[in-house]
């Protein structure tokens, strides 16, 4: 009987010494790969509840992608970020040479409160209207762009959008 007993006892000294270690690794293993995989989900859910949120959205590009849309009397309609690097922005009309009544764009002068060693992107958004620009330095910080009609109906008022490039 105490062999029996004996034997028993070294099988569960076995066991203490090398099943019960095996044992804590495994568990330890497989609450690290359990924990990675619960903090690579939360943080992908965070991720996506944020790429979803209007205004991060609308901060995000006002940093990246900073821009303004004005109409031809100066009047700024939209800012995505683009008025914290503008003092100033000027529009000078001219009387065409098509018409003694109509007046047109001539030059745009951008007043910015920083240097931008880039000139800004002047566009037409509204599609019916084409206009040439040329960029130059004028005084301080200052972009003067000349502006030319190239078609399109002087009547209807038009919309520009100023893209700053960083």
């Amino acid at each position: 009987m105490n062999k029996f007993k004996d034997f028993f006892k070294s099988i569960l000294d076995f066991l203490k010494r090398s099943f019960i270690p095996f044992i804590t690794i495994l568990i330890t293993f497989f609450g690290i790969i359990g924990g990675i995989y619960w903090f690579e989900k939360t943080i992908k859910e965070e991720v996506y509840s944020i790429m979803k949120n209007e205004h991060f959205k609308g901060e995000l590009i006002s940093e990246i992608h900073p821009f303004i849309v004005f109409d031809e009397n100066g009047s700024i309609l939209n800012d995505a970020g683009g008025m914290k690097f503008i003092d100033d922005l000027i529009i000078i009309k001219e009387i065409t040479k098509y018409s003694s009544t109509d007046s047109a764009i001539s030059k745009i002068i951008l007043k910015p409160k920083m240097i931008l060693t880039l000139a800004p992107i002047i566009e037409c958004i509204d599609q019916d209207h084409i206009f040439s620009f040329k960029s130059y330095r004028g005084k301080k910080f200052d972009w003067i762009y000349d502006v030319r009609l190239n078609a399109g109906d002087l009547k209807k008022t038009n919309r520009f959008k100023l893209e700053i490039l960083k």
